[in-house]
């Protein structure tokens, strides 16, 4: 959910392929990615502090 207008965050926003991970197309490759992309950060000591 955004805090800046309180709405839910749709796919299109992490440019997800929704009907091939639904099909099980490489579902568990999206989710590596973005783990791999977290540990980086916080290796980095990347914190987000906002606008």
């Amino acid at each position: 959910m955004s805090i800046f207008n309180k709405k839910r965050l749709d796919n299109q926003t992490f440019k997800l392929d929704v009907d091939r991970m639904r099909r099980g197309w490489y579902t568990d490759k999206y989710f590596a990615n973005i783990t791999i992309m977290l540990e980086n950060l916080t290796n980095e000591k990347y914190a987000f502090i906002g606008d």
